[in-house]
């Protein structure tokens, strides 16, 4: 006996128009295939050799053909975000831009105040047998410390510092010790300062964070001793045995951020902050 089918209900019915269109646009599709247009290439009389043009494009690959980056404009837009920062940092004593008149490119001029750059430094005993010679010099390290703070300082708002020492202060006084947080301007945790000193870094001046975590939590605190401890962090925590040093200590410091080819990245951008100002 023939089996009869019931006539789809409206909600049956709705649903199946979706995939109809979608399937029927896919079959459209494979039909409208594009007329070849052929290019001239017929030598005019007059001339021996006629110039053709040419498209140039990067390779495909998994069905997208990558865009060509325009060196130019990544480093001009590295530039701007590196100069924004910097303009709320409150580190620069003037700022300028001009159109380079060559390139048409901005142009900018920054300058660093002094005592900035001299908070990025990290004391050392006199002794030459205290001298720590860490794998990234401690001159470089210093600017891109300055870089690296302001991008910290950048992305923490009131409301997070608030929160941030409310948070540190009363750990330290119920239970002694600072928690395991990264904490200040320079957004370093407490046992990173401890190893630092342990290995010898800052010499007898910062061997009393390594045992009083009252101590330690004023030189956090303080931007300007958060600059050099954040100078010693990228020195020391620099590879001996890569072709990038700073990038690596710059991963690090960051949070072992993945390196991308993103134009606005964590370690291009504080480079070119570092290499902004005069």
């Amino acid at each position: 006996m023939a089996r009869i089918h019931e006539p789809l209900s409206a909600d049956g019915r709705r649903a199946l128009r979706m995939p109809l269109v979608l399937g029927a646009l896919a079959l459209a599709a494979t039909l409208c295939v594009p007329v070849a247009q052929y290019l001239d290439l017929s030598t005019p009389e007059d001339q021996g050799q006629r110039s053709l043009p040419v498209l140039v494009q990067g390779l495909e690959a998994q069905g997208r053909i990558p865009d060509q980056p325009d060196a130019d404009r990544v480093a001009d837009t590295r530039s701007l975000v590196a100069a924004n920062i910097l303009l709320r940092s409150g580190y620069l004593t003037r700022a300028s831009v001009q159109t380079d008149p060559v390139t048409q490119r901005p142009l900018y001029a920054l300058s660093l105040q002094p005592e900035v750059r001299g908070c990025a430094s990290v004391p050392q005993d006199e002794a030459a047998g205290a001298q720590v010679q860490p794998p990234l010099p401690f001159h470089q390290a210093g600017d891109l410390a300055i870089a690296a703070v302001a991008v910290e300082k950048f992305n923490r708002h009131a409301l997070h510092r608030t929160l941030e020492w409310a948070l540190a202060r009363a750990t330290l006084a119920l239970t002694g010790r600072l928690p395991e947080l990264s904490l200040g301007p320079a957004q370093i945790r407490p046992s990173t300062v401890r190893r630092l000193v342990a290995a010898g870094v800052g010499g007898a001046a910062w061997r009393p964070l390594g045992q009083d975590d009252a101590a330690l939590a004023q030189a956090l605190g303080d931007e300007c001793r958060a600059l050099a401890l954040a100078t010693a962090v990228l020195a020391t925590q620099a590879c001996t045995d890569c072709p990038d040093p700073a990038a690596h200590a710059l991963q690090a410091y960051g949070g072992q951020r993945p390196r991308t080819e993103a134009v606005v990245d964590y370690v291009p951008i504080v480079r070119t902050m570092a290499a902004m100002w005069q």
